[in-house]
C-alpha cells in the first residue's frame, strides 16, 4: 500500500496504476481484465475527450450503466478533469433519470447501450456518450465530433486538474421514496477517507478478488467493492446479468472471490432454498444435540458454494433475517453487517 496525501480519487488512480502495474484491476467474469497500468492512460483519454466537448472543472457528468469496467474508467475520467460524477441507479424510471440530469445540471451523460432507451424521450444534457466506446450519441446541433487524431493530440497534452480533497467528487441521488430524489454532495475526502479508514477492517492485498454484484451508483458498493480493492491492488469482477442463482453460482466458481458485498436477499434465498431443505431431510437434525454440528457442516458447504475463499462477506441495505444470521454465526461464515 502506498501513502495517501491529498485524499482524492485522481491520486488513487495515478498511484495505483504505478504501484500495482501488471496486476488485473477490472474485468467481466470470464473476460479480459483491464490492468492497473491501464487505469491512468484510459481515464486520461476520457478526461481529454470530455474537455473537447467543453466539459470543464466544476461541471457535472451523469453516469448510467450496469456494473462493468468501463463504469470505473468513466468515473475516473470525469474526476481527473475536475468535474463531478453523478452516478444514477439503473432501475430508476425514465422520468426519474431526466429529473436527476436536470436537477444536477449535468452537461453530459455517459450511458451504456443497455440503458440508452431510458433517454429516448430526450436528454437535457448537451452531450450523450456511449460508455462502451465513448462514441458521441447526440450533441448540440451543428457540433462535430472530434476525430481520432484530435482525441490523441488532446490526450497527449492533457494535464489533470488540480483537485483538492474538499472538492466535490460526486452527487449521489437517493431512491426518492418520499418524493423526488435528493442529491447528496460528496467530496473526494468523504469517499477516500472512508475507504482509507476501513483498511484495518477490510484487509486486502494484491491476491484478493472481489465479485461486485451491487450497483456501483450506491456509495456502499462504491466504497467497499471499488475504492478499497483498487487502493489495495485487488482485482474486481463483474457479472454480465442480474445476480440470480443461475448467474451467480457459475461466477462464484470461476472467480472464487475473497471479498463480496451483498444485500440480505441473496444469502436468505440461498439459505431457504438450499440449506433448510437439505437439513430437514436429515433425521438427526431434529435432535438439538446434533443440530449445531449439522449446521456447521452445512455452513462449510455454503462456504464452498461461494468459492471457498471468502474472507469478508458484507451484508447491508436491509435487516438480515434473524434465523439466517444465527445460522451464519454457527457456521462461522465470514459475514459482516454494513
Amino acid at each position: 500500500m502506498y501513502p495517501i496525501v491529498s485524499y482524492t480519487i485522481p491520486e488513487l488512480v495515478e498511484k495505483s496504476s504505478v504501484h500495482y502495474a501488471g496486476r488485473p484491476a477490472l474485468a467481466m467474469v470470464g473476460g479480459k481484465p483491464v490492468l492497473f497500468e491501464e487505469l491512468e492512460p484510459r481515464s486520461r483519454r476520457l478526461a481529454a475527450l470530455l474537455g473537447l466537448y467543453g466539459i470543464a472543472q466544476g461541471d457535472k457528468v451523469a453516469l448510467v450503466s450496469e456494473n462493468r469496467p468501463e463504469w470505473g474508467l468513466a468515473y475516473f475520467g470525469i474526476v481527473r478533469l475536475g468535474a463531478a460524477a453523478v452516478p444514477i441507479l439503473t432501475d430508476f424510471t425514465d422520468e426519474q433519470m431526466a429529473n436527476i440530469v436536470a436537477h444536477s445540471g449535468a452537461k453530459a451523460v455517459i450511458v451504456s447501450k443497455k440503458f440508452l432507451p431510458k433517454f429516448s424521450g430526450g436528454c437535457k444534457a448537451s452531450f450523450l456518450l456511449s460508455v462502451e466506446d465513448l462514441a458521441l450519441i447526440s450533441g448540440p446541433e451543428g457540433f462535430r465530433a472530434p476525430t481520432e487524431s484530435e482525441i490523441a493530440a488532446a490526450t497527449e497534452s492533457f494535464v489533470p486538474a488540480k483537485v483538492k480533497g474538499e472538492d466535490l467528487a460526486a452527487i449521489v441521488y437517493t431512491s426518492g421514496t418520499t418524493g423526488l430524489s435528493k442529491g447528496v454532495m460528496l467530496s473526494h475526502r468523504n469517499l477516500v477517507w472512508n475507504a482509507w479508514a476501513c483498511r484495518s477492517i477490510i484487509v486486502l492485498n494484491r491476491r484478493d478478488r472481489c465479485l461486485s454484484i451491487l450497483p456501483l451508483a450506491h456509495t456502499y458498493e462504491f466504497t467497499i467493492g471499488f475504492v478499497i480493492p483498487l487502493m489495495q491492488g485487488s482485482a474486481i469482477y463483474y457479472l454480465d446479468r442480474p445476480p440470480s442463482a443461475t448467474a451467480l453460482l457459475p461466477a462464484l466458481k470461476a472467480v472464487r472471490p475473497t471479498i463480496m458485498c451483498s444485500v440480505p436477499l441473496v444469502i436468505e434465498k440461498t439459505y431457504r432454498a438450499s440449506i433448510v431443505p437439505a437439513l430437514e431431510k436429515i433425521p438427526l437434525y431434529k435432535n438439538r444435540f446434533f443440530r449445531p454440528i449439522l449446521e456447521w457442516i452445512a455452513g462449510r458447504k455454503l462456504y464452498e458454494t461461494f468459492g471457498g475463499r471468502l474472507r469478508f462477506f458484507g451484508v447491508g441495505g436491509a435487516p438480515l433475517a434473524a434465523e439466517v444470521e444465527k445460522f451464519l454465526r454457527v457456521a462461522h461464515f465470514p459475514y459482516a453487517i454494513g
